[in-house]
């Protein structure tokens, strides 16, 4: 049983969407594309975008599955580990963005078309990665009414139909960038605010979608 579409489940499962939300005009890191197998090192990668910083992940991915930090100078000892993960599927390499750090990243969630509640998910030190497995915390957050704007306008922008979705994003000089949007894992930050449960419930019940 799933309350998305399966349609928007496999839109959602590739992250190639957010070059999609980037020709629309939502800002998104910076990303290099890269295809299956493309001969091209991390190295070279690296340098024709000129970033010290960057981050590697497979462009189909969960829970920051072989997802890491990079500098410019580890290129070559990682090279190995660069290659294997092109040689297994499509990647994708985002320039490194410290806010991450810094100020920590928001989830925005929305039932039925409507906003919901947020938290802002932060790593532990010495980490960049968000997500409990890897030490991240979330705590409940109240979102400024630019980031909600913001946030609603992404949200508004998914296939429809959807009963749920949560819009990930931090925060760099007053605009929202987007990180990801989740349609698929039932991570919703719900113990974070009791009244998502009846919302969310009233929404299954009725048959709600945006």
């Amino acid at each position: 049983m799933v309350w998305n579409p399966p349609e928007l489940l496999r839109w959602n499962m590739n992250k190639r969407y957010l070059a999609s939300f980037a020709e629309t005009g939502i800002a998104v890191p910076p990303t290099v594309w890269l295809r299956k197998g493309d001969p091209i090192s991390l190295g070279d990668t690296l340098g024709r975008a000129g970033w010290t910083e960057a981050v590697v992940k497979p462009i189909v991915s969960a829970a920051a599955m072989d997802t890491w930090r990079v500098h410019v100078n580890q290129a070559p000892e990682l090279e190995t580990e660069f290659s294997v993960l092109l040689g297994r599927g499509d990647v994708m390499v985002q320039r490194f963005v410290d806010e991450i750090v810094r100020d920590g990243e928001w989830s925005l969630v929305f039932i039925a078309g409507r906003y919901s509640h947020a938290v802002i998910k932060r790593p532990v030190e010495g980490d960049f990665r968000v997500q409990p497995q890897h030490g991240g915390r979330a705590v409940s957050a109240v979102p400024t009414d630019s980031i909600l704007s913001q946030a609603q306008g992404i949200a508004s922008q998914l296939p429809a139909p959807w009963l749920y979705a949560r819009v990930d994003g931090i925060v760099v000089a007053g605009v929202f960038v987007l990180m990801e949007v989740e349609c698929i894992e039932p991570r919703l930050y719900l113990l974070t605010n009791t009244d998502s449960y009846d919302r969310l419930a009233a929404a299954v019940c009725s048959g709600t979608v945006s």
